[in-house]
């Protein structure tokens, strides 16, 4: 969109993205005879949208200030689970998962100028 000295960008996309390492986790120790053992297991990745705006004033035919902002949400919920086991029976069992571990909204400000073809 172009108004005057002012340009206005729209953007949408999609895409996917790690926000946390994938992480696979195993301990074992006994203690007293008896078999403790623990699991991890993250995943931190995700399909996301993202959407936005950019707007750039023009100061000059080659220089603006630019004005950027941007919000990603994820699609797909994100988790780990933690299972603890005594001598090879499951005595805890807990997953969490959440679409909150990516989600961000971005503001840039800057300034900027052109190259090859004049502006305005």
């Amino acid at each position: 969109i172009d108004h005057g000295r002012w340009r206005i960008n729209p953007e949408v996309g999609l895409g996917y993205g790690y926000y946390l390492l994938n992480r696979d986790r195993e301990k074992t120790k006994t203690d007293n005879g008896v078999e403790n053992s623990a699991y991890y297991k993250q995943r931190g990745h995700s399909l996301f949208m993202s959407f936005g705006v950019s707007a750039n004033y023009f100061i000059s035919k080659r220089c603006f200030f630019v004005l950027h902002a941007n919000f990603q949400q994820p699609l797909q919920k994100s988790g780990a689970d933690f299972i603890r086991l005594k001598d090879k029976v499951e005595v805890e069992n807990i997953s969490y998962k959440t679409t909150n571990i990516g989600k961000s909204i971005n503001l840039s400000l800057g300034f900027g100028f052109t190259f090859g073809k004049k502006r305005l």
